[in-house]
């Protein structure tokens, strides 16, 4: 949980494909085929997140290097080894008291 003056958020941090920023955090869907839009619309629907477009910086990528792996948050929906980034996501705000 990350405090903001007198604001609390509470974020969620997913590993997932590399090539799911553009949409992530764009809402690029350019270099999507119709399988792979549908496999990262599945997956935001049963996380229950959305793109937070709406919201700047609520989804952002790690500055870190994508890492290699098949152990990944997504593996249900893309069961490939793939390179991947790590995804925060901003899931609720509230005022502090």
């Amino acid at each position: 949980m990350k405090k903001n003056s007198n604001q609390l958020e509470i974020t969620k941090c997913h590993t997932l494909p590399a090539f799911w920023a553009g949409v992530l955090i764009r809402n690029d869907w350019a270099d999507m085929d119709a399988r792979e839009s549908a496999q990262l619309e599945d997956w935001l629907g049963d996380n229950k997140l959305s793109f937070c477009l709406s919201v700047p910086g609520c989804v952002r990528a790690n500055e870190k290097l994508p890492i290699f792996t098949k152990a990944h948050d997504a593996i249900k929906y893309y069961p490939n080894r793939i390179e991947c980034f790590s995804f925060t996501f901003t899931i609720a705000k509230r005022v502090a008291a």
